[in-house]
């Protein structure tokens, strides 16, 4: 796990991003398509993550209230690949596929 206070930036920098790649494939010698990030915000973490070549899960918490809240629409383009509303769902989702 790497932290936006490891990185030493914090959202919307870029730099979280590209210091997570550095270390990932120092520490792990993965690539950035070979990273799951899971994440809330559309803006911050799914349209970058998108750009990144990053299989994403969006984590939408205000799956049962309308709009997105005080975030402002997302700018750029982004795919989601799965979707749950909690964390908890997400950690029920892959308990259940691994058995």
């Amino acid at each position: 796990i790497y932290t936006a206070q490891d990185a030493g930036t914090y959202k919307p920098s870029s730099r979280n991003f590209e210091f997570m790649f550095e270390r990932v494939r120092r520490d792990l010698g993965a690539l950035p398509h070979e990273i799951l990030h899971v994440a809330q915000s559309l803006t911050h973490d799914m349209v970058p993550a998108t750009a990144a070549g990053m299989t994403k899960v969006w984590i939408n918490r205000r799956h049962d209230q309308a709009g997105l809240g005080a975030t402002a629409p997302p700018e750029g383009e982004y795919t989601i690949e799965w979707e749950f509303n909690s964390m908890a769902d997400f950690v029920e989702a892959h308990r259940r596929e691994t058995g």
